[in-house]
């Protein structure tokens, strides 16, 4: 009864198709002429007799019923795809493709308390929200002061810029000032890479500078990009509280009063297509920017409603379910047999009954936490990973080859670990050297460079045949990097024997050597926390350093930052790091370096699991001892960024 309500909007979604059913009646004149016209055994043999020996059917009349059958399931897939449609369904009036960019103003002006608890944290709980209300298309963080830098680029994780944006300050950034300029730069280059025409940036600030708003109505102009502002603070303002109850910053002996002009930052908005709020306590500056995206252009919804969205729905697979059973029907055995002679047997492979459940390379991780890496090494299928495994299992040369298959900085310091091992320093140099041209800052490669470069050196001074320095080389290697083993063997050794000897050993002598070991941890532990404290107490001594009271402090700090940025590009941090270190005395953990290459992330969690006791416990100290300051992180990062642009820093632009 449905079908027939619809009958009256019945039509084709292809009507061109349906003339090939005029063919129809020539093929079944063909078929016919070739079912009278018989040229087979009927003309030689006597009907009765060929009747009896068809089993007394009709040859005529099955041919007939194919034909028929044939001829029904080929009209019926003719009209199949025609596209029969009587049913019309609305369709999504546009694609979803919602990137937003928001941009983060980290300038001094956001420690003022006029908005309490102050500007910064009002600012990250209603970022916070907006992350909240996100369910669809990708978003991006950038954070700008003095300076612009991507804290998180475009993705659908919330969690990941969340986790960002708690560690965000204004005294990490490098650069002390006030530049949304760049931030919307950099937010219209994101939005750009992405291919996609439309876009909408979210800039969260206390004020622009007006030459700032030129210039950002420049970028804009030639592009479709949404600039929504929230503003944060009032137009009273309030003084600049400096962190660790350090006053409030001063200009010229006066105390600097931050405060946030509404009309430009409204202007600005509607000039470049976007939506001017002020920071709410609820929800409504973030649904007056339509900041979940739920909401379409005035012109989609008037194109919705005028039906121009809505598209008529193929219905041809219904014919089609008629065609298959009539298709069988016709079908006539063994007629398709010819085709397995074309299909080609699949290649017999040996199976194990863990290939069931697990692939090569969880079957070589398994073997990797069991101490097998010659297995492991068989198993992987990943080259970085086989690599790794001839590395533990002592192949140096072969895991050099691997590595030497890759241009990244990581695998180029586990190419010249695997070189430094097997023997050849020259090459080794010349692997960590370019692993330091990829990443200048990395430290494992700086010291083991080091190691080889004081190697080399004593070699040309012992001097001696290439084949004595080469011997030469393997065993010094091997006595300084592997120390650390040679010393847990010998305690390992001692402690066998005193096992073997305590029926004869006195228990003085014991108590003794117990209060020896307690005393050599605790000295060991009281070592440990000495040196964690002295970190802490440094980094907090450079926060202070770093800590401007007054705009000529911020003034010196962007001079000496620029001047650093400007001596790092005629410097090479890589060799002054290595003769540094050159010059002081190894310690056990850098020449360690060169006995282990650079984990994966489920490798070190294997070479964890398989530590013993007082292995876990040494590492477990030594994790502790790692600072969990994920602003340093981003303070570093947002250094070297800076570095690699070494931006000009003009005197006219705002300092907070």
């Amino acid at each position: 009864m449905d079908l027939l309500n619809h009958l009256p909007d019945l039509h084709f979604l292809r009507p061109e198709l349906l003339a090939l059913l005029v063919l129809l009646p020539l093929l079944i004149w063909l078929l016919r002429k070739g079912v009278t016209r018989d040229n087979s055994w009927s003309q030689h043999i006597n009907p009765t007799l060929l009747q009896a020996m068809q089993g007394k059917q009709n040859v005529a009349r099955k041919k007939r019923t194919r034909t028929g059958l044939l001829l029904t399931s080929l009209a019926l897939l003719l009209i199949a795809a025609a596209g029969p449609s009587w049913i019309e369904k609305p369709q999504p009036a546009t694609q979803r493709s919602d990137n937003m960019v928001v941009i983060m103003d980290l300038s001094l002006s956001m420690l003022s308390e006029d908005t309490p608890p102050s500007r910064l944290v009002r600012a990250k709980q209603k970022i916070v929200d907006l992350l909240s209300m996100r369910k669809e298309g990708s978003t991006a963080l950038i954070a700008f002061s003095g300076d612009s830098f991507v804290v998180t680029p475009l993705t659908d994780d919330m969690r990941t810029i969340e986790s960002n944006l708690a560690a965000l300050e204004p005294l990490i950034m490098p650069v002390i000032g006030s530049r949304p300029d760049l931030g919307v730069d950099q937010a219209k280059d994101l939005l750009a890479k992405t291919g996609s025409s439309t876009g909408r940036i979210v800039l969260v600030t206390d004020g622009v500078a007006p030459h700032q708003i030129d210039r950002i109505t420049d970028m804009l102009t030639s592009t479709e990009f949404e600039l929504n502002i929230i503003a944060v603070g009032t137009e009273e303002g309030g003084p600049i509280k400096l962190p660790d109850n350090r006053g409030y910053l001063k200009d010229g002996g006066s105390v600097v009063i931050a405060k946030t002009e509404l009309a430009p930052l409204r202007a600005l908005a509607i000039e470049n297509r976007g939506v001017f709020s002020e920071l709410a306590l609820n929800d409504s500056d973030l649904e007056a920017i339509n900041a979940a995206g739920t909401l379409l252009s005035s012109e989609h919804q008037q194109n919705a409603l005028r039906g121009e969205f809505d598209q008529w729905e193929d219905m041809g697979f219904l014919f089609l379910v008629l065609a298959l059973p009539l298709c069988l029907l016709a079908y006539r055995q063994g007629g398709l047999l010819i085709l397995l002679i074309f299909i080609s047997p699949q290649q017999a492979d040996a199976f194990e009954f863990s290939d069931l459940w697990l692939t090569p390379d969880q079957q070589a991780q398994r073997q990797v936490q069991q101490g097998n890496y010659d297995i492991a090494a068989q198993l992987y299928t990943s080259p970085r990973h086989k690599a790794d495994a001839l590395y533990r299992s002592g192949n140096y040369e072969q895991a050099a080859e691997l590595y030497s298959q890759f241009e990244d900085a990581e695998n180029l310091y586990n190419l010249g670990n695997a070189r430094a091992r097997a023997g050849q320093l020259p090459e080794a140099l010349e692997a960590y050297e370019r692993s330091l041209e990829k990443a200048p800052l990395n430290e494992q490669a700086l010291a083991n460079k080091a190691i080889i470069e004081r190697m080399l050196e004593e070699q040309e001074q012992a001097g001696g045949p290439p084949s004595e320095q080469s011997e030469g080389q393997d065993s010094q290697q091997s006595s300084e990097t592997n120390s650390d083993q040679q010393s847990q063997q010998q305690q390992s050794q001692q402690q066998g024997q005193s096992s073997e000897d305590t029926n004869s050993q006195e228990s003085g002598q014991r108590s003794s050597q117990e209060q020896d070991e307690n005393q050599q941890d605790q000295a060991q532990q009281s070592t440990s926390n000495t040196t964690d404290n002295t970190a802490q107490s440094e980094d907090e001594a450079q926060h202070s350093q770093a800590m401007p009271e007054s705009t000529s402090d911020i003034e010196q700090m962007n001079q000496q930052a620029q001047q650093s940025q400007g001596g790092s590009e005629n410097s090479d941090p890589s060799a002054k790091k290595a003769e540094s270190l050159a010059d002081t005395n190894l310690t056990p953990e850098q020449r360690k370096a060169l006995e282990e290459p650079t984990p994966t992330e489920n490798q070190s969690m294997a070479i964890e699991e398989s530590l013993s006791s007082e292995e876990q416990r040494s590492y477990e100290q030594w994790m502790r001892r790692v600072p969990d300051d994920p602003s340093g992180l981003l303070r570093r990062k947002f250094e070297q960024q800076a570095r690699e642009r070494s931006r000009e820093h003009y005197s006219e632009e705002p300092l907070w």
